[in-house]
């Protein structure tokens, strides 16, 4: 399985809670520019478990509310909600996001 391919987009959870909390969020330029001339057909067969993973993802996500008035309380829910895969990548990224939350709340 490549990893690559199959890492959640954290703009999943970040769409969900600005939505839920009535945000917005306002990009500027890119941080890098991509130049490079690609291959369509190997770019599909990299990301194809990817691409049925982030779906069915997207799907848990947005089916559940959320309750919590502020960003980390809604993050924290969203690590707890989510369906993530049973691959022991995800069960560490669930991890990961309630360690990150758990940091980024101190500050």
């Amino acid at each position: 399985m490549n990893k690559q391919s199959i890492y959640p987009k954290t703009g999943i959870f970040t769409k969900k809670i600005i939505d839920h909390l009535g945000l917005a969020v306002i990009n500027g330029s890119p941080f890098v520019e991509h130049r490079k001339a690609s291959n369509v057909f190997k770019n599909l067969q990299k990301e194809a478990n990817g691409i049925e993973i982030n779906e069915n993802l997207y799907k848990s996500v947005q089916a559940g509310g959320l309750k919590s008035k502020t960003m980390s309380g809604c993050y924290l829910e969203l690590a707890e909600k989510a369906k993530f895969p049973k691959e022991e990548y995800f069960v560490k990224f669930k991890k990961a996001m309630k360690i990150w939350n758990k940091l980024l709340t101190k500050f």
